[in-house]
């Protein structure tokens, strides 16, 4: 992927980070993670802003050719320590397992995931555990609007009897 072979040719020292559907890496700070992002197809840079944040902390970076740029990030990593760290894909319903070096935030995992607090557990238990109350939130949440959607269905369909009713008594007149 390349992320970890950018990160050390520059000498990164901010949150790193790939957004994988959009195939970018991203750069940033504690605060805000995507402040300026390069296109792993193109090696086109983006800035957020600051729009001199690449400039100010690493000018090799914001000056480097594109080509140069795809070609790292066509690198295949290569890690070290391996430390196991669980999350829950929502939209699966599965635990999910990753790898990184260093686990909490900002550090990233392997496949280019940035790893926050209470989304990435060294315990699968615990994700398991994050995950049911995650879900029973949601439950909950969706619950409140399908009570306040069904009452909304109930209001626009007695208007409705209404408004057929008196249409059908100016009919009659």
């Amino acid at each position: 992927m390349g992320w970890k072979a950018l990160r050390d040719e520059f000498n990164i020292t901010h949150p790193i980070h790939v957004l994988h559907d959009a195939q970018l890496v991203c750069i940033g700070t504690r605060v805000k993670t995507r402040i300026a992002y390069i296109c792993m197809v193109t090696g086109h840079i983006i800035e957020c802003c600051p729009h001199d944040f690449l400039k100010e902390h690493y000018p090799r970076i914001a000056n480097a050719k594109p080509a140069h740029l795809v070609n790292l990030l066509k690198r295949k990593d290569r890690f070290g320590k391996s430390v196991k760290v669980y999350s829950f894909d929502f939209e699966k319903g599965a635990l999910v397992t990753h790898h990184c070096e260093r686990t909490g935030f900002f550090n990233t995992t392997n496949d280019g995931d940035l790893m926050f607090k209470g989304v990435h557990f060294v315990r699968s238990h615990d994700a398991l555990e994050r995950a049911r109350l995650e879900l029973g939130s949601r439950i909950e949440w969706a619950q409140e609007e399908v009570d306040f959607k069904a009452g909304a269905l109930a209001s626009a369909q007695e208007r409705l009897r209404e408004h057929k009713s008196a249409l059908m008594r100016l009919e009659n007149i």
